[in-house]
């Protein structure tokens, strides 16, 4: 979609989600925040496989932070929504674990091009600081996902154990490694 915020106009993303067929449409709505900006990209975060009718997703940036996602639980069915985690810490990316928790959180800051993981156990749990390191650290690790089969493992991928000129393309790792969350150790490969 495309709005226009003064006299400069600016695009975002929007999800729609159809059946196999292609019937039965389903726009996702966006809500401006308190400046009138949508969330530029807004995507799919995590599913619960036990409830295929719900989906965490990144509609709508937070009132206090520009371009920031909060998260919701939408309703795959009807297209409603509930704020599920609001964007206090100024998360730029979130990921969920295999039953749909919420339980990664990644920070970027272009002032100081700082780099920041955040993780905690439960959804009620504290986040705890995973990793802090610049933006170019070659420790710097990417999160992709979570195991399919282990919550504790988060998949990874880290220029320390890769050639970033080897890739064959650009921004797209080689590999992924298995990261354990308990230990807070790359494991090997995936």
């Amino acid at each position: 979609g495309t709005t226009k915020v003064g006299s400069t106009l600016y695009n975002y993303q929007r999800i729609v989600s159809t059946r196999y067929d292609g019937s039965s449409p389903i726009g996702y709505k966006m809500e401006a925040d308190k400046y009138g900006y949508f969330l530029q990209f807004a995507w799919t975060i995590g599913q619960n496989e036990q409830d295929k009718s719900h989906m965490l997703m990144a509609l709508d940036g937070d009132d206090h932070t520009f371009n920031l996602p909060a998260v919701h639980l939408v309703n795959l069915e009807t297209g409603e929504k509930k704020l599920v985690e609001k964007n206090g810490r100024g998360m730029s990316h979130w990921v969920a674990d295999n039953n749909g928790k919420l339980r990664i959180g990644i920070r970027y800051k272009d002032s100081n091009r700082d780099y920041a993981i955040f993780y905690r156990e439960t959804e009620t749990s504290p986040w705890q600081e995973l990793q802090k390191v610049k933006l170019a650290n070659n420790d710097r690790l990417e999160v992709y996902d979570f195991d399919p089969k282990d919550n504790n493992i988060l998949l990874v991928s880290t220029d320390q154990l890769e050639d970033a000129r080897e890739r064959t393309t650009p921004g797209i790792p080689q590999k992924l490694y298995r990261y354990n969350l308990t230990t807070r150790q790359i494991e090997g490969e995936y």
